[in-house]
């Protein structure tokens, strides 16, 4: 990479490093279709509200996480794009109301009983925080997770552990985030 893309970059919540504008590049290369595995503290929050910040083309923007993370991942949202935190909407339970909101954030745990609810929304960008919790193919999330990315233009990947076990731990996340790369599970088993 050249010197000039290594600096740092600004944003109205803070500046990257340079390894943090690395990774936005490699998004960027990507056609917005990544899994960044940086190692726990490294700041890949960071890293994803800076595609998001420098697309606000992509909007409305999903952010899946754990349910413990909800109101860090709203506070940090708005701090780094510089916006209202009321302008970012948190779903909570199963049931209730939903607007049409900039960016919507949403726990694993309720992702498939608002499957119908967010494919409404019809987001542009989703982001899987912890994206090992959608390894599983089977898995109720996974499917909710695979269905709504389905006509998403930019899916990001966000983990310091991406596979935990067996190395088919990656194969779901790799297919929701992108797949073209390996369409099924044959496809990437006979190469791994």
């Amino acid at each position: 990479m050249s010197t000039e893309t290594r600096a740092t970059l600004k944003m109205p919540g803070g500046e990257l490093f340079p390894y943090q504008v690395e990774a936005l590049e490699f998004i960027k290369a990507h056609q917005g279709r990544a899994l960044i595995a940086d190692s726990v503290g490294l700041g890949k929050t960071a890293e994803a509200l800076a595609w998001l910040w420098a697309r606000p083309d992509l909007r409305p923007a999903l952010i899946v996480c754990q349910a413990s993370l909800k109101i860090q991942w709203q506070r940090e949202t708005a701090r780094w794009l510089g916006i209202n935190p009321e302008s970012i909407q948190v779903l909570k339970g199963r049931s209730g109301p939903i607007y049409s909101a900039p960016i919507t954030i949403v726990n694993y745990d309720i992702l498939k009983a608002r499957q119908n609810d967010l494919l409404k929304l019809k987001p542009l960008i989703v982001v899987f925080d912890e994206s090992q919790r959608i390894k599983e193919e089977k898995s109720a999330r996974s499917k909710a997770a695979a269905a709504i990315v389905k006509t998403v233009p930019s899916v990001l990947g966000l983990t310091g552990t991406p596979v935990l076990n067996r190395p088919k731990e990656l194969w779901h996340q790799l297919f929701v985030i992108n797949p073209t790369i390996f369409p099924n599970w044959w496809a990437y088993g006979t190469k791994y």
